[in-house]
Order: C-alpha cells, then structure tokens, then sequence
C-alpha cells in the first residue's frame, strides 16, 4: 500500500516518529492449497479510528474464486520511541486517503 504511494512505510514510519504494531490477528482457514501452488491476496483497509485501522485479507489458490483464507488484523498507531498510542497524523491520512475508509467509533466486538 505504502509503495503503491512511492514511500517506503519504514521511510514514513521514520518521518513521523511512529509505528503500527499488531495488537488483534485472526485468521479462518477455508481450503487447503497445496504446497507449493501459487496464491493471490487482497487484502483492504475495512475500519479506522482516531488511533487504528483493521487491515481485511482473502487468499485464493491462483485462477480460483474460491476463497482458501480470510483474515483481519488491528494496529494501533504509536509514537516511537516512548510506543504511546496517538492519533495518526493528518499528513498520512491524507496520503492513504484512496485506501482508508471514513473515521468510525472504536469498538473490540470481534466479528469472525
């Protein structure tokens, strides 16, 4: 996503003085794929808060439909070095604008 933008995340990571450590991972296994086989993910931004964004992903064996895996996983925006939680900056939602969706309310109901 950040690439796609033509910056490195470690690049804007170190610009702003934050990170986006994982504080939720989940993941559903649907269908085997056998090893070695080629797969595609998608993988979006589905919420974001003030401080947060849930990152949604599917894997499917290459040419199927199917979807052989889903998964979500949370991060928090923290200032680095002191790993505090603060909101993530103006500047980097404006350049992720096309990939975040609109602000919602923070909320840790898990939904499989």
């Amino acid at each position: 996503m950040f690439l796609s933008l033509g910056h490195s995340r470690a690049d804007l990571f170190r610009r702003y003085g934050i990170g986006f450590p994982r504080v939720e991972v989940w993941c559903r296994f649907r269908k085997p794929v056998p090893e070695g086989e080629l797969v595609e993910i998608t993988s979006w931004v589905n919420k974001r808060t003030q401080t947060g964004m849930v990152f949604n992903l599917e894997l499917r064996r290459h040419g199927h439909d199917e979807v052989a895996a889903e998964a979500h996983y949370r991060v928090v925006c923290v200032k680095r070095p002191e790993f505090k939680p603060v909101p993530i900056p103006d500047e980097m939602l404006h350049l992720l604008r096309d990939y975040v969706p609109p602000l919602t309310k923070h909320t840790t109901e898990h939904k499989a």
